[in-house]
């Protein structure tokens, strides 16, 4: 017996305001004057280097809603990488280079049993009118 082993190759061009590949949606994370670089994902998260010109380097992260800047200071914060709900990069000030961590709280979602609950009751609230 003759085994045949096939491989596909896609290419997707997903740079610079162009259309996204059937199928797949494209979300511009930014919109600023300032180098934006270096992407890491993580589930819904996403951290970055964004570059000041001949100043310094901040880590932001977007959580799948909203953009929140991670770090403000005089140094280069530069390779961020994200597992999970935790942030590592390192910052250099000058002189060496250090290596910062942290952690954000990631809400969890409302289990099917609370939804529905709190469905009925307010359900059960709308029904109810009040006469004077």
């Amino acid at each position: 017996m003759k085994t045949t082993t096939t491989f596909a190759t896609v290419s997707l061009a997903l740079c610079c305001n162009s259309d996204a590949y059937a199928g797949w949606t494209v979300t511009q994370l930014t919109n600023n004057s300032i180098n934006d670089r270096d992407p890491q994902i993580s589930g819904s998260n996403v951290v970055w280097v964004g570059t000041f010109p001949a100043t310094r380097s901040e880590i932001f992260i977007w959580d799948g809603t909203s953009t929140t800047q991670l770090t403000n200071n005089n140094t280069y914060d530069r390779d961020p990488q994200i597992s999970g709900s935790s942030v590592v990069w390192h910052g250099r000030d000058g002189s060496d280079s250090e290596i910062f961590l942290a952690t954000f709280v990631i809400p969890e979602p409302a289990t099917s049993a609370l939804a529905l609950a709190l469905a009925a009751l307010l359900l059960a609230m709308s029904r109810r009118r009040v006469r004077l």
